[in-house]
């Protein structure tokens, strides 16, 4: 595999993000699907999770070009429970980046990924 993902890889990205949506419940979401670019404020990312919460509306994308990061299988799994995990916190992360500073919002975004990290340890694995 390269660092470009696959109409294959996309598929079982896919799949994954699905088995995740259904373990932490979160099916009263409509969950979109993207294989593309990730948008502007997101580049260099392999995947991101953008939502809409009055409308429950969510899109999972995963990232065409992975510039310098190899494409694997267990990359593309952790990268759709990964971006899952962004779901299930979004409203919290929300709520919590209302009227903060820059700072503050960098330090809420950072201990976002520091949970979902430990839950990549934990119930991913």
């Amino acid at each position: 595999m390269g660092n470009v993902t696959t109409k294959a890889d996309f598929e079982l990205y896919k799949k994954e993000a699905d088995k995740w949506v259904d373990f932490f419940q979160l099916r009263s979401w409509h969950v979109n699907y993207d294989h593309a670019e990730p948008p502007d404020d997101l580049d260099g990312c392999w995947g991101w999770c953008e939502t809409a919460w009055k409308d429950r509306v969510c899109t999972l994308g995963l990232s065409l070009d992975w510039k310098e990061s190899k494409v694997t299988k267990e990359r593309i799994k952790i990268m759709a429970f990964h971006e899952v995990c962004e779901l299930l916190l979004s409203r919290l992360r929300i709520e919590a980046l209302v009227d903060v500073s820059e700072v503050r919002r960098d330090e809420i975004i950072e201990q976002t990924h520091a949970i979902i990290r430990r839950l990549e340890h934990a119930v991913f694995k």
